[in-house]
């Protein structure tokens, strides 16, 4: 008989196998896992790389960007026609720190223009160019190129400098429209400043209307900005700013109720600093390098003006230091000899015939009251015609040629330092010296391009068909005339709107002065008024004159376009 005994099961091996595929399957499981963390941290590792180098290439976008805009801002002529071409660009490394090298003129597209060597972060590529049918003086496009290991970014703005010509009328102090007689009535058509506060009340006419070319390469709506640095008033009547105006900036508040005529598409507190012209250091300038001769005779200052004769030419003696715009008959016709001609013989050497002399062109201005196509001629400029006395009109003028008349108001002045700023009569469309004390029989007259849309129409106003056009006798310079003022100025014009100034500049009066531009009656003026105050009378009506930069004379064009002009960056975006 056997004797049972304990042994192994047959099911032993097989759980021993079954443990083994198991640990196989678990360690299969955690290599695939922790590689997929691997390939997970590596990933992650390798995308945020690449946002780090992404987002560094952006910063080196914006530091192309910032760098551009300081350079540009303080471009020594303040003119980027010579910087914005199709293909001008410039490079520079260490994006990290851009510091301009001292002596590195903007742009120098084979200058490095940081002084660090070689990049220790990345690079930032910078191009300036055109905008199609805008004045590229002041207006750009400026693209900026990040890279940073392989990683690229791209910023792209336009740039544009502000300046007195992209307003039809700029005051330093407050407009007040309730000074109006006749109701309060007053209309700006385009762009205005105004460093104090704007009181927009009364009739309803009172009004800023967006319905005037910024440039004439615009469509409607048109791109015109009201700026006030202090506040709107619009408690009484029912003014309009509208149709709808672009841009509408108030530094302060609005008080008093908005009637449903304020209309802007865009309204904001955000105001461009001031940048009214120095008069006074404009007026300095022009007497130290006058287009004209002038001559000083006890103590004074006076014109050197050489006066028709009938058979000749002969300098007149004495001068008087004010330019009078009057006569009707030849021998009221004078011209302006330039500063270069023999001062002991100023009027000789001239052919014997008004005819002759015009057509030679050997002066600075011309006045002759016999051509009933255009009574005063310019013909420089680059240099000011300087005025010592004033400016008196005593007769409807038309004018061709681009020139500015800086009225010095200061005949006593004749050195640059002893010029100050004056508060009397300086610039009078009434040939009345004493500046609007005396009305009725002493109208106004008005001053005006030779060739404009009205002529030939008397009576049409239609503004959208008024501006700065190129004329057939100066193919490549349309008629425009600057008056720069150091003092006060006086209109009293009532007429229909082609009788009146076309392509016409006033800077009237300086800091610090109590100067005025005061009007009288109801006036249209075409083209663009600095003032430091203005004088409202009844109903006048403003009208922006395009592109008026790009028209201005030479010199003018120096006064309104100064690297201290501020500096807007408009519609940036990142492009890819």
């Amino acid at each position: 008989m056997r004797t049972a005994g304990w042994r192994p099961g047959r099911g032993g091996a097989g759980e021993a196998g079954m443990a083994m595929l198991m640990a196989l399957v678990v360690i299969m499981v955690l290599a695939i896992v922790s590689a997929g963390l691997a390939n997970l941290a590596v990933s992650e590792y390798s995308t945020a790389t690449t946002v780090d180098r992404s987002s560094q290439a952006f910063l080196a976008a914006e530091a192309g960007a910032e760098l551009a805009i300081d350079l540009l801002r303080g471009d020594p002529d303040a003119d980027w026609s010579d910087q914005a071409t199709s293909s001008v660009s410039w490079t520079t490394c260490c994006a990290n720190s851009p510091r301009p090298l001292a002596n590195t003129a903007f742009p120098d597209p084979d200058s490095p223009i940081c002084a660090t060597s070689p990049c220790p972060v990345g690079t930032f590529t910078v191009a300036v160019r055109r905008i199609a049918g805008r004045d590229p003086a002041a207006n750009i496009t400026v693209r900026a190129i990040g890279t940073v290991r392989g990683a690229t970014r791209t910023i792209e703005f336009e740039l544009r400098r502000a300046t007195g010509a992209d307003f039809m009328m700029y005051s330093i102090l407050d407009v007040d429209t309730t000074a109006i007689s006749g109701g309060g009535s007053l209309q700006f058509h385009g762009s205005a400043y105004i460093e104090g506060n704007l009181v927009l009340r009364g009739a309803a006419q009172a009004g800023f209307f967006n319905d005037r070319y910024v440039s004439l390469a615009d469509a409607p709506r048109f791109l015109n900005h009201l700026y006030i640095q202090r506040n709107l008033d619009t408690t009484t009547g029912n003014p309009t700013i509208g149709n709808p105006y672009h841009w509408v900036h108030i530094g302060g508040s609005i008080t008093g109720r908005v009637s449903t005529n304020f209309n802007p598409t865009n309204l904001d507190s955000t105001v461009l600093p001031p940048f009214y012209p120095d008069v006074v250091a404009e007026t300095q300038r022009a007497l130290t390098t006058p287009g004209n001769l002038l001559r000083q005779s006890g103590g004074t200052l006076q014109f050197v003006r050489c006066r028709w004769q009938g058979s000749g030419w002969i300098a007149e003696t004495p001068s008087p230091p004010n330019l009078v715009l009057a006569g009707t008959v030849a021998t009221d016709t004078f011209f302006l000899p330039p500063p270069t001609v023999d001062p002991a013989n100023p009027c000789g050497g001239y052919p014997a015939s008004i005819s002759q002399v015009r057509a030679g062109g050997q002066f600075r201005l011309m006045w002759d009251p016999t051509d009933a196509t255009a009574q005063l001629v310019f013909r420089n400029d680059t240099r000011p015609i300087y005025v010592p006395g004033g400016v008196r009109i005593g007769r409807d003028i038309r004018y061709e040629g681009r020139g500015t008349i800086v009225v010095g108001n200061q005949p006593s002045a004749v050195a640059p330092g002893q010029v100050t700023a004056q508060s009397g009569c300086a610039l009078d469309f009434n040939l009345n010296s004493l500046c609007g004390t005396q009305t009725g029989s002493h109208p106004g007259y008005s001053l005006r391009a030779r060739i404009s849309p009205c002529l030939g129409s008397p009576g049409t106003d239609n503004p959208l068909s008024t501006y700065a056009r190129v004329n057939a006798s100066h193919p490549n310079s349309p008629d425009v005339a600057v008056f720069v003022v150091n003092g006060s100025a006086h209109a009293n014009l009532n007429a229909n709107a082609c009788a009146q100034e076309m392509n016409l500049m006033a800077i009237v009066g300086a800091r610090g002065s109590s100067a005025l531009f005061t009007i009288v009656r109801k006036l249209q003026w075409y083209g663009i008024l600095m003032t430091r105050g203005m004088g409202l009378g009844q109903v006048p009506d403003f009208w922006q004159m395009p592109d008026m930069l790009t028209h201005l004379p030479a010199w003018t064009r120096e006064i309104i376009l100064q690297p201290g002009n501020p500096v807007q960056v408009l519609n940036w975006r990142e492009l890819y």
